[in-house]
Order: structure tokens, then C-alpha cells, then sequence
């Protein structure tokens, strides 16, 4: 088993590794034993397992150390890189650092120097005047730090001040409640878990509670999650696109990443239509790093971009977008990465028999781009039985083993949207007289394509 230092050093981007790096130079120095493994750990990213393990460093790389002191070492190192993780993250997240500079300064007495720093962080986030779950938390924060310390300050509020910081952590309660049930909602629909009795616990507190912008904002996405609310969709765009949101923070990245994916889910029961729309958001995602991690794309994401892209722009001008965000994506394998993008592409665009130029001759590095390669595979081969009928024989019994190998690491949804899928395929090649109707089918994976071809049998059927 790799030792937790291990596995974060084999994690790092580039540059995050670079940051530790002098990081840990603040804890140690770079002629030190402790640096020396730290340094060959990070050279050693590619190497196999056993090369990285205790025993290895100790009997190859420092042989004068006993096991015990490496150990240590690794500990010790990982211990520090938890310190710098905690940095990094109160860096990244603005007015903490304030806010706990301004807790010290009471702390200690230094109390000019703390009323500077909280008139600071009040000013910061109230002139700016944009919404923000964060900035609602720390406000309230300074504010109690500020009424609940010796800072003689206090003794000139008046009670409004008092009231003021207790509604600011009652609306900050508000919104975090309405943020947690708006994802219980989108986790229950995923898994098929029943949140209703937490759900409906939190919305009584939530109705006690006055409403501010940031709530307001959160009732919406609430409303879209769970209703499909078009006019919550709509109205949430215009907060996103005309800059109401304070850039980067967790709010304005979970917003986004919502509307991307329920943006997607409209746009297929044609409740939205407008492609512009589609383009907007998209674009919007790929340039404000919505979609971004450490501003690199994830496979994941990317694959879904991809779809979105599918949906609004024709073959050519996926295959462009394609070819532009590639050099973003992280992935083990871009090859693989980008095939797949392109299988996606073919498939979305009724280019059924390229699919398998694509999917068959690569090893996908993920599981989710197995997952993806699978299902594409099937129906690219299902498309073409009539020509290739044991192609398509192979690629239906491979999806079956397939799933059954895999049931415990997908999600329930996953899983019966794949075997639903798979029992749909069957039932429309035998010719069956009773094929399930697709819209009564939940969850179902590429549930339009099932509709299309559905609707193709019926007519013909019908006679028309």
C-alpha cells in the first residue's frame, strides 16, 4: 500500500508540485535527508509502485536510514503537505485570511488594528454588491468576531448592529439549507435514494427564515433541480451571464455546473429551443472556468462539453471545438481521450458506422470512459447488425459482461440506465411485438436515440 505522501505527489499538476516544493524548503532545508526523499518522490511520478514504496527508498535510495527513519520521513512530509493544503485553500478563498487576521488582532487586544481590518472586509464584500454563499458566511462571521470579543468598539453599536449580525447568520443558514436541499434532490433522482423526510425537515426551517439576494438566487436553482422550472432556468442565465455572481467562488462553479447539465436535460425535452441559449452558457463555461479544475479540463467534463456542443453546432464544428479544448483536458491518455470526443461526436450527428474507427482501438484510461466507450460501441454495432450481424452478437454479449463485472462500481442509476438500455436494444433486434415505449422507461441512458428509433418501429408499424 502506497503511503499517503505517495498518492498526493502522484496527484500534483506540475505546478502544484512546484508550490509544495517551497513550501516544504520553509520547513526544512534542501540539503536534508527528509527533502531528498521529498525530491525523489516528485522524479518519480511514472515509476512503478514498488519503486515508491518504504522499503524501496530505504534499501536502493538510502540505505545509511533505517526503515523507521524513512517512515517518519513520510509521515512527517505528508503532515507538512496537509499544512500546505489548509494554506493554499484559505488563500484561494477570499476574505478568510482577513477574517482571521481580524479574529487574532481581537484576540491579542490589538483592536484599532481590528476594527481596520473588519471595516475592510464589510466595505469588500457590501460595495461590491454582488451575491455569494461564501461572502454571506464570512460577513456574518467578522461581525460576530467583532460584537463577541473585549474590543472597546463594541460598547458605541447600537442594537441594530446586534440584529443585523443575527439576521446575517440566519440568512446564511437559509441559503446553505437551500443550497443542501436543492443537491439532495439532484443525488435522490441520481441514485434513487428518498431524501423527502430531510428535504421537507429543512424546508420548514428554510419558510422561518427572511430572504436576501443570495437565497432569492439559491430559491431558483432549487426550483430548477427539482421542477424543471424553465422560468428559474431562464431567470438564473441572466444572473450568470450579466455578471451577478461573484467569479470563481463554490456558488458561482456549482451554479454553472448546474445549469450545464440541466441546460442539456431541457434542451432534450424540448423545453428550452432557443439554440443561441445553448451556445451562450457553453461558452460562458469554457471562458469563466465554470467547467475547469486547477484550470485544467477533467475527462468527465470535457465528455460532457462535448455532448453540449453536439447538441447546438453540426459535425464539422464539433470536431473544431474538439480539436481546440483537447490540450486542456487531463487525461492519461489523450489519444483515447480525444477518439472517444470523437465517437461522441459521430454518434450525436447519426454518424453511426465511424463510431467504431473510435471505440475499438483504443484502452480507455477511466471508468467513466469505459463506460462511455461501452454503451457507444453497442450502438453503433446494433445500428449496422444487419450488415455485420456478429460484430453486433459480440458487442451485446460484451455489454452484458460488461455490466455484470462492473455492477458494484457504478451507482444504481448507472446501472439500470445500461441494463435498461441493453434490454431495449434486445427487444427491438428480436422483433418483439410488446418493445417497451422508452418515455416509460427511467432511468434509460441515450434515452432520445431509444425515442427516434422507438418512433421509426411505431410508424412503421402504423403503416406510415
Amino acid at each position: 500500500m502506497l503511503s499517503k505522501i505517495v498518492v498526493l505527489i502522484d496527484h500534483l499538476e506540475q505546478a502544484q508540485t512546484q508550490d509544495l516544493k517551497k513550501y516544504l524548503l520553509t520547513k526544512t532545508y534542501a540539503d536534508s535527508d527528509i527533502f531528498k526523499v521529498f525530491e525523489y518522490l516528485a522524479a518519480s511520478v511514472k515509476k512503478k509502485e514498488d519503486q515508491k514504496s518504504p522499503e524501496y527508498i530505504h534499501e536502493k535510495i538510502f540505505p545509511k536510514s533505517t526503515k523507521k527513519t524513512i517512515a517518519n520521513y513520510l509521515s512527517l512530509l505528508y503532515n507538512w503537505a496537509e499544512e500546505w493544503m489548509a494554506l493554499e485553500t484559505l488563500k484561494q478563498e477570499e476574505f478568510t485570511v482577513d477574517h482571521l487576521a481580524q479574529r487574532w488582532l481581537n484576540k491579542n487586544g490589538l483592536y484599532h488594528l481590528a476594527d481596520q481590518t473588519y471595516n475592510r472586509i464589510e466595505r469588500g464584500i457590501t460595495e461590491e454588491g454582488k451575491a455569494d454563499l461564501h461572502r454571506t458566511r464570512i460577513k456574518a462571521l467578522a461581525m460576530f468576531d467583532q460584537l463577541f470579543s473585549n474590543n472597546p468598539a463594541r460598547e458605541n453599536l447600537p442594537k441594530e448592529k446586534y440584529e443585523e449580525m443575527a439576521g446575517s447568520f440566519r440568512q446564511y443558514m437559509k441559503a446553505k439549507l437551500l443550497l443542501i436541499n436543492t443537491e439532495l434532490h439532484n443525488w435522490g433522482d441520481i441514485n434513487n435514494f428518498n431524501f423527502t423526510d430531510c428535504i421537507q425537515e429543512n424546508a420548514r426551517l428554510i419558510d422561518t427564515i427572511e430572504s436576501d439576494e443570495t437565497s432569492h438566487i439559491l430559491e431558483l436553482l432549487l426550483s430548477m433541480i427539482r421542477d424543471n422550472h424553465v422560468p428559474a432556468f431562464m431567470e438564473l442565465k441572466d444572473i450568470l451571464l450579466g455578471g451577478r455572481l461573484v467569479p470563481a467562488t463554490r456558488m458561482f462553479l456549482i451554479i454553472g455546473r448546474y445549469m450545464q447539465r440541466v441546460s442539456m436535460r431541457l434542451w432534450s425535452k424540448g423545453l428550452i429551443k432557443d439554440q443561441k441559449i445553448m451556445h451562450d452558457l457553453l461558452d460562458f463555461g469554457m471562458k469563466s472556468g465554470i467547467y475547469f479544475t486547477n484550470d485544467r479540463l477533467p475527462s468527465a467534463v470535457f465528455h460532457n462539453v462535448v455532448v453540449q456542443q453536439c447538441l447546438i453546432s453540426d459535425y464539422e464544428e464539433t470536431v473544431k471545438f474538439i480539436e481546440k479544448w483537447m490540450p486542456s483536458v487531463v487525461t492519461e491518455d489523450t489519444e483515447a481521450t480525444q477518439a472517444l470526443a470523437m465517437a461522441q461526436c459521430c454518434f450525436y450527428h447519426h454518424r453511426y458506422p465511424e463510431i467504431h474507427l473510435y471505440t475499438g482501438r483504443h484502452v480507455f484510461p477511466t471508468f467513466n470512459q469505459k463506460n462511455l466507450a461501452q454503451g457507444l460501441h453497442l450502438i453503433a454495432a446494433f445500428e449496422n447488425r444487419d450488415c455485420e450481424r456478429h460484430i453486433y452478437e459480440t458487442a451485446f454479449t460484451s455489454s452484458q459482461n460488461f455490466l455484470k463485472r462492473n455492477q458494484l462500481r457504478m451507482s444504481k442509476h448507472l446501472f439500470d440506465s445500461y441494463k435498461n438500455l441493453i434490454t431495449f436494444i434486445k427487444a427491438v433486434d428480436n422483433n418483439n411485438e410488446r418493445i417497451p415505449n422508452p418515455e416509460l422507461i427511467s432511468p434509460l441512458l441515450y434515452r432520445k436515440w431509444c425515442m427516434e428509433l422507438y418512433q421509426v418501429l411505431a410508424n412503421r408499424v402504423s403503416g406510415n
